[in-house]
């Protein structure tokens, strides 16, 4: 896993999904460089993401773009789905945007 600015990303209301993706597998959406595995686990929540954005609605989409992965999603929203709706294993930083407090 890379470093991630957790004091910046954590600030930003919003995301494109692909950056909600790699923050949520403890990658640095600004250093997309990752081993296979990691590429894998990143395009099968990328898929995911995409189809929940888009057909059920269940994460609040800021805006969108003819790139699906570029288009943008509240993070706090995307934490708490990730978290409380599908459970995926993410770094804990991300807890702290359901939780309310703030570790940075």
């Amino acid at each position: 896993m890379s470093n991630i600015d957790w004091s910046l990303w954590l600030k930003k209301p919003t995301v494109t999904i692909g950056q909600a993706c790699a923050l949520s597998l403890g990658i640095d959406p600004d250093k997309m460089t990752h081993g296979d595995k990691e590429k894998d686990n990143f395009q099968n929540r990328l898929k995911l993401l995409i189809e929940i954005v888009f057909f059920m609605g269940n994460i609040r989409v800021a805006s969108t773009n003819s790139e699906n992965i570029d288009s943008e999603i509240y993070l706090d929203s995307f934490a708490e789905w990730a978290l409380n709706i599908v459970h995926w294993d993410t770094p804990k930083e991300l807890e702290t945007l359901i939780s309310g407090t703030s570790e940075t």
